[in-house]
């Protein structure tokens, strides 16, 4: 649960910086690696 409030308001703003794109992208990665375990 606490992934996924962690992810969901960090897809709410858009990323301002490539490091944080980077780090939507790695979340996005970890959000789908983890539904399938849930």
């Amino acid at each position: 649960m606490p992934v996924a409030q962690g992810i969901m308001p960090f897809h709410a703003k858009r990323p301002r910086s490539p490091g944080e794109g980077l780090h939507a992208q790695r979340m996005k990665i970890l959000e789908l690696v983890h539904v399938p375990r849930i």
